[in-house]
């Protein structure tokens, strides 16, 4: 499986909450997302790594909403070692995200 596989796996998914759904539709249009296999975590959290076997890749940076699904309140963005930063507009938290990652976007 690449990549590329988990993505078109992944967008095309029915079974996700709304602002999961907008959150996978975002982070698929990212180029240096996009090289990352995606992972979605107990249907709130997008993680990414560089690898399908466990324990997955550390270090990557991941995004997830909080609020309810009919009320967002922003997400948060998670590196390990740091604590989270809260962003309200989905577009800057991917800008936030991008630019966690290791070596930059």
């Amino acid at each position: 499986m690449t990549p590329e596989d988990a993505w078109v796996w992944l967008v095309n998914r029915s079974d996700l909450g709304t602002r999961m759904r907008e959150i996978i539709q975002g982070a698929s249009k990212r180029p240096a997302l996009r090289r990352l296999f995606p992972c979605v975590s107990m249907e709130r959290t997008l993680k990414f790594s560089r690898t399908t076997e466990w324990t997955f890749s550390e270090g990557l940076p991941s995004i997830q909403w909080v609020g309810q699904d009919s009320r967002p309140m922003g997400f948060l963005i998670g590196q390990s070692g740091s604590a989270p930063v809260q962003v309200a507009d989905l577009s800057a938290a991917l800008d936030t995200l991008e630019r966690c990652l290791p070596g930059g976007p």
